[in-house]
């Protein structure tokens, strides 16, 4: 982990990849503990309300400006500053992926650890490529749950292939 601070493009892909997935479009139900009015929409006290996350990650409501320009692009660097070193907090906390508030998840400081400390061994370990002349199908699947089509075009080495011990 202290490694983290050092590696700023990992901890960009981090956001981009929870901003670009959203594998969980809408958050869990919450409800309204009093009347309320949001963005002149009039929401009764008691009322069962779902943040939509993708939405928010993506940037889709053509009333008010862009958040995140060309969204529907996997671009991690839209979280680095210009000389690529240091990471933009301010941007990655616009990312919406363990929700926002008091009802955010709990977990969350644990899990951005445990995806950084997965990936960077992953990479460490492994090289990943795509089939020469292949391309990926990055079209999700909508449902309860965001998926992509399985990519049979993938390629994945061990990096240090281990010595045979016989």
């Amino acid at each position: 982990m202290s490694d983290q601070g050092t590696l700023p493009y990992t901890e960009a892909f981090i956001l981009e990849m929870f901003r670009h997935s959203s594998f969980l479009p809408f958050t869990i139900p919450h409800s309204t503990t009093r009347d309320t009015v949001l963005n002149g929409y009039y929401i009764p006290k008691g009322r069962c309300v779902f943040i939509n996350q993708w939405q928010v990650n993506h940037d889709e409501a053509p009333l008010h400006p862009k958040l995140w320009k060309n969204p529907h692009v996997f671009n991690p660097e839209r979280f680095l500053n210009a000389k690529g070193t240091e990471v933009n907090k301010e941007d990655g906390e616009k990312v919406l992926v363990f929700g926002l508030g008091k009802r955010r998840c709990i977990g969350e400081f644990i899990a951005r650890r445990q995806v950084f400390l997965f990936l960077t061994t992953l990479l460490q370990q492994l090289e990943f490529s795509v089939r020469d002349g292949r391309k990926v199908d990055m079209t999700p699947r909508y449902g309860l749950a965001i998926k992509h089509k399985r990519c049979e075009h993938f390629q994945v080495k061990q990096r240090f292939p281990m010595a045979s011990l016989s």
